[in-house]
């Protein structure tokens, strides 16, 4: 009875398995349609194919083929998959030196198997080879991942670990045990399968978390390019727009001023001019470079085109605070800028705003600001002014 029951399980969880494995089999052939995806997951579907074409060996044995033939088959087809599937681990996670190494282990196997075939010896001397060789693919995965850590990757390499090695014990002890016990084959086949499909699992997941790697780093990418001066590296004026009434209702209290300093350099063109578009580009980095520093964290700084930039100060307890960060900004825009064992000198001239006392959108502040500005250019540049209520 117990038997039967083994004999029903072996049936059940064969054919479960090759419909898992040939679900897995197109999901890493449909991965390989997607550019740039690493070349192990090709090397795991022609291991599946392997893998697939053995539990086809078995279900025809007795059927189309002898029992015999078909166990051997089985055997060397997994012992064809192993070497394949390890190889695509190197692949895959870039381990050049370990590839080597795979290859001439199997080159070690194919000449040792090419030695049993001529002597004719006897079948379990083939098994318990094939056995040893499997344990020796896998226990090298093993190896390999164990006790590796990586970013994004440590789940996946623990579970990668974890069924190579139960898989390599798997393989050592099995023609052991069923030599004494002939039914383990039903319960040890059974075994194998759901391992081996945990490993193929754990690999595709590798290859889906790689995919969400590249996707959020062109997601990072979009929006750094969407928010940011490709010049500076200061937010843009789309950041300012989007995000105006966010940084104001998380950084201020009721009583507090967000100040707008609008500030536009002074004696900039007669050095972009003069010098050329070089220098001016590394001036303005300068420029940007210095807001940052005399600025806070929680401080915005942007450039809004040409030579003209945007600060936005939070926390205020009053107007004066604006004033002294807007003399500090002028001591740090007018130090001078060598570039090219050159010397320059730029100035500035800064509107202040201030929300949400002038104004409750960044668009009119910004206006209130560039007036203010203007009314320091027209009075000799090179300073700054609070915007008239």
């Amino acid at each position: 009875m117990k038997l039967e029951v083994g004999v029903v399980m072996f049936h059940l969880v064969h054919t479960v398995g090759l419909t898992l494995y040939s679900f897995l089999l197109v999901l890493l052939l449909a991965t390989r349609t997607v550019p740039r995806t690493p070349s192990g997951a090709g090397f795991w579907s022609s291991a599946i194919l392997f893998a697939i074409a053995s539990r086809v060996c078995i279900l025809l044995g007795g059927l189309v083929i002898s029992t015999e033939l078909s166990g051997n088959l089985y055997l060397v087809l997994n012992l064809f998959e192993k070497p394949i599937l390890l190889v695509g681990v190197c692949q895959f996670f870039k381990l050049d030196c370990a590839k080597r190494r795979v290859i001439q282990l199997f080159s070690c196997v194919l000449g040792t198997l090419f030695i049993i075939s001529i002597l004719n010896l006897s079948p379990w001397y083939f098994k318990i080879f094939c056995a040893m060789a499997n344990f020796s693919f896998l226990f090298y995965i093993f190896i390999l991942f164990f006790g590796k850590e990586k970013p994004y990757f440590t789940c996946a390499y623990r579970f990668i670990s974890l069924a190579a090695l139960i898989l390599s014990i798997h393989w050592l002890v099995s023609y052991p045990i069923i030599y004494y016990f002939p039914n383990w084959g039903v319960y040890g086949f059974i075994l194998g399968t759901m391992v081996n499909l945990v490993l193929y699992l754990a690999l595709l997941a590798s290859v889906l978390i790689t995919f969400q790697r590249r996707l959020l780093k062109a997601e990072k990418h979009a929006l750094k390019l969407a928010y940011h001066d490709a010049l500076t590296g200061l937010k843009n004026k789309r950041y300012l727009t989007n995000f105006f009434n966010q940084a104001n209702t998380f950084a201020n209290r009721p009583h507090q001023l967000t100040a707008v300093f609008y500030i536009d350099l002074d004696n900039f063109k007669p050095i972009n001019d003069s010098s050329g578009h070089k220098v001016g580009d590394e001036v303005l980095r300068c420029i940007a470079t210095r807001l940052i520093a005399s600025t806070r964290s929680t401080d915005i700084c942007a450039r809004i085109g040409g030579d003209e930039f945007i600060v936005i100060a939070t926390q205020l307890d009053s107007k004066e605070q604006a004033e002294i960060i807007a003399r500090k900004l002028l001591i740090s825009i007018t130090q001078e800028i060598e570039v090219e064992h050159q010397v320059y000198k730029v100035g500035g001239s800064i509107g202040i705003s201030f929300f949400p006392t002038q104004g409750n959108c960044i668009e009119s502040l910004i206006e209130k600001a560039d007036k203010a500005m203007y009314a320091v250019k027209s009075s000799g540049k090179c300073g700054y002014k609070l915007s008239n209520p």
